[in-house]
């Protein structure tokens, strides 16, 4: 045996064969291993001895701080060793001019070889330096010490890896960590944890990264070794790229030796393994997101040793996160297959198209990424499969047959994928609203309407629903043939006693007929199958009997084993309101929070928000005063479907409540526009105007509002006119005019009388103001405009006058009205705080 055994080429893959070995807890059989070159069994013995020894060295030398105490160039102490890495040892230590903790990273040569560490070294604080973020680790120095060589001066960090944080949630026997957030409270700290889940708090985490991978992009580095444990969690929630010691920069390729893989092998990107991988930003997209689908499932893509993560990486893809946790929601699952793509092509090809994805997960909105079908991945695993090329030379018949199935298959994907995406837009409620408001108001929206829905029941795969909403849509715009055509081909599908009267029903309507108003229900058979109950149950909601239509859904979630339709869960959301009626507070908030968490169940079984998924949840969110929410979900919704005018008034009535005066009265006067006859977006803009102080536009718009006919109407009606006095009053006596003030209060106090407020006891917040005004008694005045202020706290005119008004000394009534303005106004500031804005409904 001489030296240059040790030259064999063939040494290496020995040895490294051999150490798989030890690492899987299995003795190394050399005889076996080495069977075709046992000439090189004792040169393969000695390495692993060597090995071991080193190993031992190692762990010996991590175990001494002998840099503790030591100061470098005369301005750093080093205080406590905080870890160490491949090229560095990190210490916390203490600035000694700018009086401040910072960490100090200080390079350890012989891993590497020196010149390569050197240069590694020296490339991550340049790569550093060029690069300014908040999710970068920020570089405050550098240099180079006498005796200990190059070291760099960064912010000191308090919080934990992601991989420490990973390992933690791993450790946990619940195996729906990943959708609770106490497991993230604990580690870091709870106003860290802002997000109502740590799957949201992991997106929202990720997003936050990709924005700075987005910014060293641009600066022209890419980072091209991201993993949890390159990613760290202050304890403020903020998380931060870390080690950019293999970071490239754009105008220099490699600081490698030629052919070298870069990066950890788990989150490797494939193409990372040819020869000449040129950096580019797809690389650090494949890493960011093989990081995000370890910390929501708690498993790394590959698993194994190096060697066999490196041999599977180069031709199998990762186990599909919703396999791993059934649980992830759609878009997200569609994130991460994009972001994982093998094909560089099909990956995102910025850092900032992936953060763009998931922001839109975070605020409920569509993503662009598309998710990846069962059959579209044997596709893609039979086109790399060597074997399987083989196999086909000899087996072309059945070759032809299955690429068929999976052309078939993916057709049939990809017309339920357009179905879904029509089905997103589909104007909300399109049916279950007053009969006048159904209709469209221009020829343009009613041809997009009925291509849409013509397309969706081309594509449907059964009758209903999206020929039931077509017949109601086609009877809604004087089609009440087509309607008919469409419920007997209903009639026949269904096949049952109740669905076929329907469908003659539908036949019995006069040519001229425009409204389900004039359908003829009576006399039907009892809904029997779970079809039935949904038809039933549409057309009373359509006749307006919105009780009588959740009752009949709500029998159906009851009596029914499996989970009623899409639709049907659909159809019960959107009558729930009409139950709303004589509720108390604590019942009409439990109902509501209902309604919300059926949406946000219902998004998830179709698999993405749409129209009127957004409509369920921002009536809900209005119920709740969740204004700030109800406002983003309402705009996200108008996205999909922009001419929804009930989308359109609940963004309108939200921004009004929000203070966002100028969009509240663009958005009602754009959904009058839609529908001139829906009487809510008046009175939001009447109200927008108030707040404005214009009144005389408050007045002009009471003039020309559809109020309900009857009683209800006029009562409405006297009640915006009061508000407009009281409101006049008021404005004029801030401005000295005290008997004209008077006067408004006098009108007031008279709309009042007529409706009844002046007599009930304790008297209304708005008659206390008047009765105090007509009297020339601001002071009085002061309790009574401190509750009316209470109730919207954001109203600067309200706030501005109870302040003038207010007492030099207050009466018990009147301190307990000033407190619980304070407390509003508190609670308004809150709510629409930073923070709380983009804090998510959940």
């Amino acid at each position: 045996m001489n030296a240059d055994t040790f030259d064999d080429p063939a040494l290496p893959e020995l040895v490294s064969a051999a150490m798989e070995a030890l690492d899987q807890g299995r003795g190394p059989q050399l005889e076996v291993i080495c069977r075709d070159r046992p000439d090189l069994i004792w040169a393969v013995a000695q390495s692993l001895e060597t090995a071991g020894r080193l190993a031992a060295m190692q762990r010996e030398a991590a175990s001494f701080d002998g840099l503790r105490g030591r100061m470098l160039d005369a301005r750093y102490r080093l205080d406590e060793r905080l870890g160490a890495g491949a090229m560095g040892v990190v210490y916390r230590a203490e600035d000694l001019v700018l009086k401040r903790e910072v960490a100090v990273k200080i390079l350890r040569p012989g891993i590497l070889g020196a010149g390569e560490a050197e240069r590694r070294f020296a490339r991550e604080s340049e790569v550093l330096a060029a690069v300014r973020h908040p999710s970068v680790v920020t570089i405050h120095d550098r240099g180079v010490a006498d005796e200990d060589g190059p070291y760099l001066v960064m912010e000191l960090l308090e919080g934990l890896s992601l991989g420490e944080l990973v390992d933690r949630a791993t450790a946990l026997e619940s195996s729906s960590r990943t959708q609770q957030k106490g497991w993230l409270e604990q580690a870091l700290s709870p106003d860290a944890v802002r997000e109502p889940s740590s799957l949201r708090t992991l997106v929202r985490w990720a997003s936050e990264l990709a924005d700075g991978l987005e910014a060293a992009h641009r600066a022209g580095v890419f980072h091209r070794d991201v993993k949890p444990s390159n990613v760290f969690v202050k304890r403020d929630g903020q998380p931060l790229l870390l080690d950019f010691g293999i970071a490239a920069l754009e105008s220099r390729v490699t600081i490698t030796r030629e052919g070298a893989p870069l990066g950890t092998p788990a989150y490797m990107a494939p193409e990372s393994l040819q020869p000449v991988s040129v950096p580019g930003p797809e690389v650090d997209v494949y890493g960011l997101t093989a990081t995000l689908y370890h910390a929501l499932t708690l498993t790394a893509p590959y698993r194994g040793t190096p060697t066999q993560i490196l041999a599977a990486l180069a031709k199998d893809d990762p186990v599909p996160a919703g396999r791993l946790d059934p649980g992830l929601p759609r878009d997200l699952q569609a994130i991460l297959d994009k972001g994982m793509a093998r094909d560089v092509g099909q990956r995102y090809g910025t850092a900032g198209e992936l953060a763009s994805d998931l922001r839109a997960f975070l605020d409920h909105r569509p993503v662009q990424a598309r998710p990846v079908t069962p059959l579209t991945r044997l596709a893609r695993r039979l086109r790399r499969s060597t074997a399987f090329r083989a196999a086909a030379l000899v087996t072309l018949v059945g070759l032809v047959a299955v690429l068929g199935f999976v052309r078939r298959s993916e057709v049939l994907a990809g017309r339920r994928a357009e179905s879904a995406e029509l089905r997103r837009g589909l104007p909300p409620n399109l049916s279950i609203v007053g009969y006048g408001n159904r209709a469209t108001t221009s020829a343009a929206e009613r041809d997009e309407l009925f291509e849409r829905l013509d397309r969706m029941v081309e594509l449907a795969e059964a009758p209903l629903p999206a020929r039931l909403l077509r017949a109601a849509a086609r009877l809604d715009h004087g089609d009440a043939r087509g309607a008919a055509r469409d419920m007997q081909v209903l009639g026949r599908s269904l096949a049952t006693p109740y669905a076929r009267s329907l469908a003659a029903a539908y036949g019995a309507l006069s040519d001229e007929a425009a409204s389900a108003g004039e359908l003829r229900l009576d006399g039907l058979p009892d809904p029997q199958t779970a079809q039935d109950v949904y038809l039933a149950a549409f057309h009373r909601a359509r006749d307006l009997d919105y009780a009588g239509a959740h009752e009949l859904l709500a029998r159906l979630r009851e009596d029914s084993v499996a989970k009623p339709s899409v639709s049907a869960s659909e159809l019960y959301l959107a009558t729930l309101p009409g139950t709303f009626k004589g509720l108390d507070d604590g019942e009409l908030e439990r109902r509501a929070y209902t309604m919300l968490e059926g949406a946000r169940e219902l998004e998830e079984r179709i698999g993405t928000p749409t129209a009127t998924t957004a409509h369920l949840r921002t009536t809900a969110l209005l119920r709740l005063e969740r204004y700030e929410d109800a406002y983003r979900v309402a705009r996200a919704g108008l996205e999909l479907a922009s001419r929804s005018h009930t989308l359109s008034n609940n963004a309108a009535l939200a921004a009004w409540r929000t203070g966002r005066i100028d969009e509240g009265i663009a958005l009602a006067e754009a959904t009058i526009e839609l529908r001139p006859d829906f009487y809510p977006p008046h009175f939001t803009l009447i109200h927008c105007h108030l707040w404005r102080g214009d009144l005389a536009a408050s007045e002009a718009v009471i003039e020309r509002a559809p109020f309900p006919t009857g009683v209800a109407g006029e009562r409405r009606k006297l009640g915006l006119l009061a508000a407009v006095e009281t409101e006049r009053a008021a404005l004029l006596w801030n401005e000295g005019l005290e008997q004209d003030a008077r006067a408004a209060a006098g009108r007031a106090l008279a709309i009042y009388a007529e409706l009844g407020l002046t007599r009930r006891e304790p008297p209304p917040a708005e008659v206390t103001i008047n009765q105090a005004l007509a009297e020339g008694d601001a002071e009085a005045a002061f309790s009574g405009l401190a509750q009316l202020a209470a109730k919207h706290p954001l109203r600067w005119r309200r706030l501005a006058t109870a302040a003038r008004w207010m007492p030099d000394s207050l009466t018990e009534d009147e301190a307990n009205a000033a407190r619980s303005l304070l407390l509003e106004v508190s609670r308004a500031i809150e709510r629409n705080s930073p923070e709380q804005q983009h804090s998510g409904d959940e």
